[in-house]
């Protein structure tokens, strides 16, 4: 699965980025669908921003917790 994340930084360290554009809500959703069907844990792996990752924590941090065995971070230079 492919989407669209987040482009804008968030106000606040708890901010859920709910006032962002409709288009730019897929990757948080994505992530919050995956982890809601998947049975096991899930590794994330993420390339440049980590604003989808952090928004679907502020969304719901008890699901993230749960179900998510690790982040991995590819931070461009």
């Amino acid at each position: 699965p492919l989407a669209i994340g987040l482009g804008q930084a968030f106000r606040s360290r708890t901010d859920k980025a709910l006032d962002q554009p409709a288009e730019f809500q897929a990757g948080v959703e994505l992530i919050l669908a995956v982890l809601r069907e998947s049975r096991d844990q899930v590794v994330i792996t993420t390339t440049g921003s980590c604003r989808d990752v952090a928004a679907a924590f502020n969304r719901e941090p008890e699901l993230l917790r749960k179900k998510v065995k690790a982040v991995s971070l590819s931070l461009l230079a």
